[in-house]
């Protein structure tokens, strides 16, 4: 009998009407995109606020939301958010958001066959052969993807001039929110 003692949720979410969705999205992306930047992520840390986008997004992702919080055992609340672009060459080295609660990619603008999807990383071995597992979900534009944020993960490199865009943020429970923030 296979017990499975620990398990590594990731929740997968498609975003409704995703094309009409992405316009008006697109439209109000923040100016590091023309301007060439790679994040708008140390703006919006810095100056502990949300995005101009974020309630968009919030309209986006509100369903998914609500499904995830069946899952999750408090209330639960977005604590950041930051936009992401990816052109040829570009990546973002494996990382984790800290120990505490989950967070989110957004795939904004994503070539199935071009572009790749972020790559995870197990927290243990392989019990055969102790080698690093790795899980890269099948993902495409439009798509919601939430996982532990203790979960290391990349942003693999862009292998193509097509530019990949993402959203990011990070969801916290209420309780522990409030007390990393009490301090």
């Amino acid at each position: 009998m296979k017990l499975p003692v620990f398990e590594i949720p990731i929740y997968k979410y498609e975003i409704e009407n995703w094309e009409e969705n992405k316009k008006s999205l697109m439209k109000i992306l923040p100016d590091f995109l023309q301007k060439g930047d790679f994040t708008d992520y140390y703006d919006n840390q810095m100056a502990s606020f949300m995005p101009l986008y974020a309630n968009t997004v919030f309209n986006l992702i509100q369903k998914s939301m609500e499904d995830f919080a069946q899952y999750y055992p408090c209330p639960a609340q977005i604590v950041n958010m930051w936009c992401e672009r990816s052109r040829a060459g570009d990546r973002h080295e494996p990382h984790n958001h800290g120990a505490t609660g989950f967070s989110a990619v957004l795939y904004v603008q994503f070539e199935e066959g071009k572009h790749k999807p972020t790559r995870f990383f197990s927290p243990f071995g392989d019990p055969a052969n102790g080698d690093l597992m790795q899980y890269e979900p099948d993902v495409k534009e439009g798509d919601l993807i939430i996982f532990p944020s203790f979960l290391i993960h990349e942003s693999q490199m862009c292998d193509t001039d097509y530019e990949r865009i993402i959203i990011s943020f990070n969801i916290m429970g209420q309780d522990q929110y409030n007390i990393l923030h009490s301090v």
